[in-house]
C-alpha cells in the first residue's frame, strides 16, 4: 500500500498533513501577524452598505458627546428663549393695563370739567330771571364741551344725512317721502350713533324713505 494517502497529499488547493494540526493554525497567526494572506482570510474589510463607513470606538465616543453638547446647549437656548418670552407677555399685559387705567382716568377727569359746566348751568338756571335763551346756551355750552371730550378719545357721531347704511343706523320705521326722496334715504335721526374708528358703538336710529 502506497505511503501517499489523502492527508499528506499536495497540489492545488490541497493542505498538508501540520496545516490540519496546531502547527497550521501557528504558521496561519504567524503570517498574519506579519501582513501575509492567510488562505481562508479575506485581506480587506468586508463590505457595507452604501454611504457606511467604518468607525473607530474612541471616533464614536467624541461624536456621541459632542451630539450630546449640542443637544443640551439648543436645551438650555430653548428654555431660555421660552422664558423670555413668559416674561415679555407678562410684561406686555401689564403695561396695557397701565395704558388703560392711564386713559381712563384722564377721560374721567376731562369729564369732570363737564359735570362743573352742567352744575353751573342748572344753577344759573333755577334762577328766576334767567331767560329762556341763556338756558339753552348754557345747555348748548355743555353739549359742545361734552362732544369735545369724548372727540379727543376718538369717539366720533355717526352721520345721518345721506342714504341708509345698515352697517351705521338702524332703522325703526319706514315712511313715504314728503318731499319724493328716494328710497332708503335717511328722513329724520331719532337717536345718534357713535362710532370708535371702524367700530359702530351704537347705531343711529333712524326713519327711512321707502315704498314710494
Amino acid at each position: 500500500m502506497s505511503a501517499d494517502n489523502t492527508h499528506s497529499r499536495k497540489g492545488p488547493g490541497g493542505t498538508t498533513g501540520a496545516r490540519d494540526g496546531a502547527g497550521g493554525l501557528a504558521e496561519a497567526a504567524a503570517a498574519a501577524a506579519a501582513g501575509m494572506p492567510v488562505e481562508g482570510v479575506p485581506t480587506e474589510p468586508l463590505p457595507m452598505e452604501p454611504g457606511q463607513e467604518y468607525v473607530a470606538k474612541a471616533d464614536f465616543d467624541v461624536a456621541v458627546a459632542q451630539l450630546t453638547e449640542e443637544r443640551d446647549a439648543m436645551r438650555n437656548d430653548l428654555q431660555r428663549v421660552a422664558a423670555d418670552f413668559e416674561n415679555y407677555k407678562r410684561r406686555a399685559a401689564r403695561e396695557r393695563e397701565q395704558a388703560s387705567a392711564a386713559a381712563e382716568s384722564r377721560l374721567l377727569g376731562e369729564l369732570l370739567t363737564v359735570i362743573d359746566d352742567t352744575e353751573r348751568a342748572l344753577e344759573h338756571a333755577a334762577r328766576e330771571d334767567t331767560a329762556k335763551e341763556a338756558v339753552i346756551d348754557g345747555l348748548q355750552t355743555v353739549r359742545s364741551r361734552l362732544t369735545s371730550v369724548v372727540g379727543s378719545h376718538g369717539l366720533t357721531r355717526i352721520d345721518t344725512s345721506g342714504t341708509f347704511d345698515p352697517k351705521l343706523h338702524e332703522a325703526m320705521m319706514v315712511q313715504a317721502a314728503p318731499n319724493g326722496e328716494a328710497d332708503d334715504t335717511i328722513l329724520q335721526e331719532l337717536q345718534s350713533g357713535w362710532a370708535i374708528g371702524e367700530r359702530v358703538l351704537r347705531h343711529a336710529r333712524v326713519i327711512v324713505a321707502g315704498g314710494g
